[in-house]
């Protein structure tokens, strides 16, 4: 039967994976099968997430993600990727013993050759600082698919380079605080809550014409702004990018 053929597969990849991973004791890796339950990961994944493998294996969500916004994203990513068989790249920032740990996760379609079916995701970590991105954002800069185009009445909106970060994170589903603690640790000076509340209230709802965030992330939606990555962050060199390939820069 093909799905006993699949099977077969995968479990040949996951062993071969478990070899390779013996061998390079610092690799952050992990597979999931089709169900988007976790196969197998890495010791030292298991080391920097502080659980054993029977709190992972078998399991959709990982203990110290599970209930968080990261989780919910990380399984929507993981059905896109296997129904469009496509390599993504994504920073990952997630809540770790109280600490924000932000890490580049690239993942891939395991694909069985004599089938062609999907038959699982391999996914590697690497941590922030370490990645080299400057293939992507190239890409990105000679990019023009005319499904992330802005609407190009939006340019004369002269937003702030904090009010594009703000935006960023906001389209990404973080909350005020989350956004404060982001910002504050990768460029390393304090931002409060209260002062991403009050570029909400005080400035974006006035230059979008709202009087929520729900309204606002409509507009935002509308307009093209979940495809944008601000340019400032790009050459700060202080922070790395959601779906790299998808994100045009301004």
């Amino acid at each position: 039967m093909i799905e006993n053929r699949d099977q077969d597969f995968l479990n040949r990849f996951i062993e071969s994976t478990r070899v390779i991973s013996d061998g390079l004791p610092k690799l952050i890796v992990g597979i999931k099968d089709k169900n988007l339950l976790h196969k197998y990961c890495s010791r030292h994944y298991l080391e920097l997430l502080n659980v054993d493998a029977s709190e992972i294996i078998g399991k959709k969500h990982i203990k110290n993600y599970r209930g968080t916004r990261a989780s919910h994203m990380i399984l929507r990513d993981d059905a896109a990727l296997i129904a469009h068989r496509r390599e993504t790249t994504h920073l990952l920032i997630v809540r770790l013993n109280n600490a924000l740990k932000p890490r580049v996760i690239i993942k891939s379609p395991i694909i069985n050759p004599e089938t062609e079916n999907v038959v699982g995701i391999i996914y590697r970590g690497f941590d922030y600082a370490s990645a080299n991105i400057n293939r992507d954002i190239v890409s990105i800069e000679h990019a023009r698919d005319d499904t992330c185009e802005l609407n190009r009445p939006e340019l004369e909106r002269n937003l702030t380079r904090r009010e594009k970060q703000v935006i960023f994170f906001f389209l990404a589903n973080f909350t005020s605080n989350d956004i404060a603690k982001i910002i504050s640790e990768f460029e390393g000076k304090p931002i409060s809550k209260s002062t991403v509340d009050s570029i909400f209230s005080n400035q974006l709802y006035d230059k979008f014409e709202v009087h929520s965030r729900q309204a606002l992330y409509q507009r935002l939606v509308e307009n093209g702004y979940e495809k944008l990555i601000p340019q400032e962050l790009i050459e700060s060199g202080d922070m790395l990018l959601l779906a790299l390939k998808n994100y045009l820069i301004y």
